[in-house]
């Protein structure tokens, strides 16, 4: 489930958007906020009913409606999270031991397994935690 606290954990983690290579099916959100699944997996011109245009990635929002972004920010499933930690060579028996302590130790933090996979994620590879008070993702020293 797509939470806002997802949404605000997915703006932020820069690390994780600089890994972002658009892929048709890739859920990403446009600047007014609303969420969108990717049709194509390159940018697009784009000729808006008020005469505008611009080049911008396009695909369908979730209420079926046409979308487009020229900066969107990815939302990754967490298949695309959990293939950035085995591509790191870890273990699948260790990776699932791990992934385990984690969520058992962070469950009460997160609302969905998305904010859960997310927080792993940066935990594993960049060493940062989700801070809610500062709302964002801070360095663990």
């Amino acid at each position: 489930m797509i939470t806002d606290r997802c949404i605000r954990m997915c703006k932020t983690a820069g690390e994780i958007q600089k890994l972002w290579r658009p892929q048709i099916g890739d859920y990403a959100i446009c600047s007014l906020g609303y969420i969108g699944i990717l049709i194509n997996d390159e940018k697009q011109n784009i000729k808006y009913p008020d005469g505008n245009e611009c080049i911008a990635y396009v695909g369908v929002s979730l209420n079926g409606k046409p979308w487009s972004s020229r900066k969107p920010i990815w939302l990754p499933t967490q298949s695309q999270l959990q293939s950035m930690i085995t591509n790191k060579g870890y273990f699948r028996f260790s990776l699932i031991e791990l992934f385990y302590r984690f969520a058992n130790a962070n469950a009460d933090k997160f609302d969905s397994m998305d904010e859960i996979w997310l927080a792993f994620v940066m935990k594993m590879l960049y060493n940062k935690v989700w801070d809610d008070e500062k709302d964002q993702w801070i360095k663990e020293v």
